[in-house]
């Protein structure tokens, strides 16, 4: 009998211990409303005086960029979009570079007087619906944006009240080489491995086995209990299998300025373009 106790006490003891090791590691319930898919279309306007017709202005054909995001606020009729600031500030000349024909513009103008880039941002929410983004603001060193748009239908993402431990599962809503699922949104999943610090002394997460390629940047990264502790901004160029991601503590500091003490500026020192994903057009 009491062989028979110490082997049921010995399994129910294993079964808690097993249980409570692998807590952290099963899926937490995603929401995939609360995803993003963001396209910024950068038309290029040339103006000028053109050899028949007076002045004129031609319009380059528009180039796209895409990038991941997530519905983290709400404010009356508003919905507050978290993405990477190199998705939203752009850098004009290279568009500029990328879109004009040198030997177009020859033929066609006698002088240049003014060069102009106009850019659209669309964001197609979980539930299917596009719409019109616009800039609130945005902190290139810590490659963090934010965006405003009409209220989505869809929970806001919390912010997680602990940073992640190391050896945490953590789970990624994404759209890798832009792909796009109606009403969905692929999930991704990597092992948090710590921090990283950069050579200014700034801190990134480092995030292994998540596939982080061109359209995942601004993706949310999100714990056990489905809530945000960091989000993707970059890979390594070598190694896409190891992605970098800003810390949660960045996160609240750059949100808290936005939303809740302007004076409260966060840490802004380091360079998080290190080793950022590069877009299609520059390579």
């Amino acid at each position: 009998m009491k062989l028979l106790n110490t082997i049921l006490v010995t399994i129910l003891f294993n079964t808690i211990l097993l249980s409570c090791s692998n807590v952290k590691n099963i899926p937490p319930k995603l929401v995939s409303e609360t995803f993003t898919y963001l396209t910024a279309h950068a038309i290029v306007e040339v103006c000028g005086p053109t050899k028949r017709h007076g002045v004129r202005c031609l319009k380059m054909d528009p180039k796209q960029f895409s990038a991941s995001g997530s519905v983290i606020k709400h404010i009356k009729e508003y919905s507050y979009i978290l993405t990477a600031a190199h998705f939203c500030n752009i850098n004009r000349a290279q568009v500029i570079e990328a879109a004009v024909d040198p030997a177009l513009i020859e033929a066609h103008f006698t002088d240049i007087k003014d060069v102009n880039v106009h850019v659209l941002i669309e964001i197609l929410d979980g539930n299917g619906i596009t719409r019109i983004g616009k800039v609130v603001e945005s902190n290139e060193l810590l490659d963090v944006c934010i965006l405003k748009t009409n209220k989505i239908d869809t929970n806001a993402l919390q912010l997680s009240s602990a940073p992640p431990t190391y050896g945490d599962t953590l789970w990624n809503l994404s759209s890798p080489l832009g792909i796009v699922m109606p009403k969905t949104a692929p999930i991704l999943k990597g092992v948090y491995s710590g921090k990283v610090k950069l050579n200014s002394g700034r801190n990134v997460y480092v995030v292994t086995d998540l596939p982080a390629i061109f359209g995942c940047s601004g993706s949310p990264m999100l714990n056990h209990d489905g809530k945000l502790v960091g989000m993707i901004y970059s890979t390594n160029q070598h190694f896409r299998e190891i992605s970098y991601a800003v810390t949660l503590e960045d996160l609240r500091k750059f949100i808290d300025r936005v939303f809740v003490n302007k004076k409260n500026s966060p840490t802004t020192s380091g360079d998080t373009t290190l080793e950022v994903e590069v877009p299609d057009y520059l390579k």
